[in-house]
């Protein structure tokens, strides 16, 4: 009777440990998917900060008299100024694991540290810094000082066949700045100033969590190979 006992206790054992295997292999799984769209995504984010910041490096060296340029080319270069490029980290999966406490299911703590690790780095620190000083300080002041850059459409489908005919700044009574108007204007040189500086930190600190997901990714890898072997010995 004991016998049988411990024999179903063991049997019920065994499949509990099968299951929750089954539901950490799942949850690898989509974390893999996960990161590697997170990697992408910071990826088109580093490139799209790029060119932002070579044209309005290209923008402050005009005004600072240390590149040539019109006033056509120095609009064209902070024609993205207002724009937020911000890296959003998908924690759909990562949410579900802390809320149900399903997190404890990894059984490898190094590798269970590593991922509250990356999904609770301070990367957003530097997007916080952006979007408060692209809303609060150069909007408000660049739509005060002159007119708004112009945008160019011809490639985005969704403007494609609209007339902007009524937006267009040659029409207005209000000349717009010249050039030179831009050059003695010291706030907005330091609001370029600082825009690109804002753009190197939002960089850097991307690069530092590309680094952080590459070598999480490596550690998720090694672990779903790891499961495979031991059931495949």
């Amino acid at each position: 009777m004991v016998i049988g006992i411990l024999i179903a206790l063991s049997i019920n054992n065994w499949n509990e440990e099968r299951k929750e295997n089954k539901q950490e292999h799942f949850i690898l799984q989509k974390l893999l998917i996960d990161i590697n769209s997170d990697i992408i995504n910071i990826d088109n984010q580093i490139s799209v900060n790029e060119s932002n910041l070579s044209d309005f490096k290209k923008a402050a060296g005009i005004l600072l008299n240390h590149e040539v340029g019109d006033i056509n080319t120095f609009r064209d270069k902070i024609s993205n100024v207002l724009n937020l490029s911000i890296f959003n980290q998908k924690q759909t999966t990562f949410g579900n694991l802390i809320s149900t406490g399903k997190i404890e299911l990894i059984k490898n703590q190094a590798l269970s540290d590593s991922i509250v690790i990356y999904y609770n780095s301070d990367y957003a620190n530097w997007d916080t810094a952006m979007k408060d000083y692209t809303r609060n300080i150069i909007a408000p002041y660049l739509l005060k000082f002159d007119h708004m850059p112009e945008v160019d459409y011809k490639d985005d489908e969704r403007f494609l066949n609209k007339d902007y005919s009524s937006l267009d700044i040659s029409k207005s009574d209000v000349i717009p700045k010249s050039l030179n108007d831009y050059k003695l204007d010291v706030f907005f040189s330091n609001i370029l100033r600082q825009k690109i500086r804002i753009l190197e930190g939002q960089n850097s600190s991307y690069r530092d969590l590309r680094a952080i997901m590459h070598s999480l990714l490596s550690q998720i890898k090694n672990e779903l190979n790891d499961t495979i072997l031991q059931k495949n010995p």
